[in-house]
């Protein structure tokens, strides 16, 4: 029996390049958002980002809205990454499922180095999901 090739017919090329560029774009896009946060809600003076017990005592004392920034930001990341995805993927939802699911992993990494407020980790694959469906929905097909 004989398969396809997947490779010489092109049409995988177009789905991994749109998911790294989707995953690549995303992220950038989230760590921008968080580095606009932090100019908005800064940590204390001298504070590093290795220093997890001074991390966790800074986020506990964000206010809500420094939260909602960077849900914001994984939100319109995630939309961005997605259909960023989508659309060199010509419309392969796999391609945007992928980018919205390694955001995800990449967030939720964060939380498991830096404790966060128990609504915010649920908000956060609520977050993630909601802009990889929307970019499903953009880029169909």
């Amino acid at each position: 029996m004989r398969y396809p090739d997947a490779m010489a017919s092109g049409s995988m090329v177009p789905k991994v390049g749109g998911t790294f560029v989707g995953m690549v774009g995303g992220a950038i896009l989230i760590g921008v958002s968080q580095m606009m946060t932090h100019r908005l809600y800064p940590p204390p003076p001298g504070l590093k980002p290795e220093d997890s017990e001074g991390m966790a005592a800074h986020v506990a004392g964000l206010p809500t809205a420094a939260l909602v920034c960077v849900l914001a930001g994984y939100l319109l990341g995630s939309i961005v990454g997605g259909t960023s995805a989508g659309f060199l993927a010509r419309g392969a939802k796999g391609s945007v499922i992928f980018t919205g699911f390694m955001l995800l992993v990449m967030a939720l990494l964060n939380l498991m180095t830096i404790p966060h407020p128990t609504w915010f980790n649920v908000a956060v694959p609520i977050v993630f999901l909601i802009g990889t469906l929307l970019s499903i929905k953009i880029t169909k097909r």
